[in-house]
């Protein structure tokens, strides 16, 4: 046989075998191969929306990201978490700059949640609600005038904090309660008279703790707390719901009590609006 024969049958052998070889999958004509790459060319591509950038940053702009938010988590509640507690002294403050406005005053209650104290009493019949009349910093109804409206409300926490934690903001020794309330409060933009009628209430029951772990809530965001229903509706409705419960010995809370003034910097500071109808909201809760 001819060398250059037997030759090429060596490389044709050779290449059927690398073609072949096990892993590579079976050997294809070439006819067929083109046959597929031309079925392969006709299909069409799925259509893939552009990136809206603008949106994304709106959404996220809307929603900041945990890394974002000031605080960190801590279980709360009796066995199993489940409790009750009444949100204390919830009291509304309303500033006409005209005398003798007419103002109603509705209060949301958030199904199986149960009003307790109320001063002075309703006065609408049928509703949880007042109606009141502008009296320069003070409110009436007939002849009695009264600084603000007062409530209280048994919550079930654990309806509102379905994971049973809280996402508290701060932590504070309760040597340093008297400090950490007056500044949060101008922060938050309460008047002399509205932090007085504040601290004199919470302090003492913060100071009673060693450590304290705080969550301030300004826009009425959990459900068992809803902004009072007023009409007319206020230039400016400032809100402040706080929750707050004593910090176990060896938590990782004891290692921030030295941060607040920190982390009271991440809220968003009020400035309060001067000669306009005002409203001002607070109260709380001991988890």
């Amino acid at each position: 046989m001819n060398k250059a024969v037997l030759l090429c049958l060596v490389v044709a052998v050779l290449s059927v075998l690398v073609v072949a070889r096990p892993g590579r999958g079976p050997v294809v004509a070439q006819a067929d191969q083109a046959a597929i790459i031309s079925r392969n060319a006709t299909k069409t591509l799925p259509t893939v929306k552009p990136f809206d950038y603008k949106k994304w940053l709106e959404e996220r702009k809307k929603t900041p990201a945990p890394s974002r938010r000031p605080g960190f988590w801590a279980g709360f509640g009796g066995s199993n978490g489940k409790f009750r507690n009444v949100a204390k002294k919830p009291v509304l403050y309303l500033y006409h700059p005209k005398n003798n406005t007419k103002i109603s005053v509705e209060l949301p209650v958030a199904k199986g949640d149960k009003l307790g104290t109320i001063y002075p009493a309703f006065n609408v019949k049928g509703k949880k609600a007042w109606n009141v009349v502008s009296n320069g910093d003070r409110v009436s109804i007939g002849n009695r005038k009264y600084s603000y409206l007062f409530w209280e409300k048994s919550i079930n926490t654990t309806t509102h904090f379905k994971s049973g934690k809280v996402r508290f903001q701060h932590a504070f020794k309760g040597a340093d309660s008297e400090q950490f309330l007056e500044a949060a409060l101008t922060r938050f933009g309460f008047n002399e008279r509205e932090k007085d009628d504040f601290i004199t209430f919470w302090l003492p029951m913060l100071q009673s703790n060693e450590v304290n772990a705080v969550k301030f809530d300004a826009r009425a965001r959990v459900k068992c707390e809803k902004k009072a229903v007023i009409k007319p509706k206020p230039k400016q409705h400032i809100y402040l719901f706080m929750y707050f419960k004593a910090a176990p010995k060896g938590n990782r809370l004891w290692r921030k009590a030295n941060k607040w003034q920190r982390t009271l910097k991440l809220h968003k500071k009020v400035n309060r609006k001067n000669n306009q109808f005002v409203a001002v909201e607070w109260g709380g809760v001991a988890l």
